[in-house]
């Protein structure tokens, strides 16, 4: 693991995808990972799922992610994120134009961390995959998905979990991600 990180951290145009997971980094891992983010210009995919990095090394990776303009895929899935990691993110959102995916399952966001996310999307047409499943979010989260939807059209995929809402909300959210979709397929077939 040692080597990969290394060879990240010279910019190594070899590394293009880093899978950390599991590997108990922490928020001082996440420093040295976001250290190496800031002037990173290949990496494409960086998997830091189950590592406990913490609301510090969300708001590390977030700042990091501000700068960079390579990163199209994140997981930060499982990391005891909070409403104080997951504010970082959503102003990171509202300003990075490369992530395409992000992986934010089974931390700690609730209703107002899926507000904060929902609402930076919305100055965000970049993201097309959202996973944001196992955040107890409930039907107040969902609704602020609904209302992001009715002007978001680049997101195509929102990966609820387990989580259940009633079937209306659902529907919505389902209707307006198909619409996305086939706007997206429709307009790279041009």
């Amino acid at each position: 693991m040692d080597s990969k990180i290394t060879k990240f951290e010279r910019n190594d145009p070899s590394i293009k995808k880093l899978y950390l997971e599991g590997n108990e980094l922490g928020p001082e891992g996440a420093r040295r990972i976001s250290n190496a983010l800031k002037s990173n210009t290949n990496l494409q995919l960086l998997n830091l799922e189950d590592n406990r990095i913490g609301d510090q090394g969300a708001i590390a990776i977030a700042e990091a992610l501000s700068q960079n303009n390579s990163l199209q895929t994140l997981h930060l899935e499982n990391n005891e994120i909070t409403l104080q990691g997951i504010t970082a993110i959503s102003q990171m959102l509202k300003m990075n134009r490369t992530l395409k995916a992000l992986n934010i399952e089974g931390n700690r966001l609730g209703v107002p961390g899926a507000r904060l996310i929902a609402q930076a999307l919305s100055e965000n047409n970049c993201l097309t995959r959202l996973d944001i499943g196992y955040n107890t979010i409930t039907e107040q989260g969902a609704d602020a998905f609904v209302r992001l939807l009715q002007t978001n059209t680049t997101l195509i995929r929102i990966d609820f979990g387990d989580d259940i809402f009633p079937p209306d909300v659902v529907s919505k959210i389902n209707e307006r991600l198909a619409r996305n979709k086939n706007q997206s397929s429709s307009s790279s077939s041009s």
